[in-house]
């Protein structure tokens, strides 16, 4: 899924809605519209102060790190909402 967005006054907004459309063949609006309500509803300012708060005190990815931590080894842990991890040369995964 893709989203975005973008805060500008609205003297503005007819000319950027403009230049979007002309660099994007298949605008994705309804995703744009629930973003939208997620953030007017407050979802996402709740979800930044949980992830200030999770990131300050370092617990982001500590359940991972223990539960799977002699599985694999997890890469930029401190670096965003995005996890990267080696698996061990050989290491094949199979479901239960």
């Amino acid at each position: 899924m893709r989203v975005g967005y973008i805060v500008i006054p609205l003297d503005r907004v007819e000319h950027f809605s403009a230049v979007r459309h002309a660099m994007d063949v298949s605008p994705a609006h309804l995703y744009q519209a629930v973003l939208a309500d997620f953030i007017r509803e407050g979802h996402f300012s709740r979800h930044i102060r949980r992830m200030r708060q999770a990131y300050g005190s370092g617990e982001k990815y500590s359940s991972t790190g223990k539960e799977l931590g002699s599985i694999l080894e997890l890469h930029g842990a401190k670096a965003g909402l995005h996890l990267t991890v080696t698996l061990p040369r050989g290491y094949i995964a199979t479901s239960r």
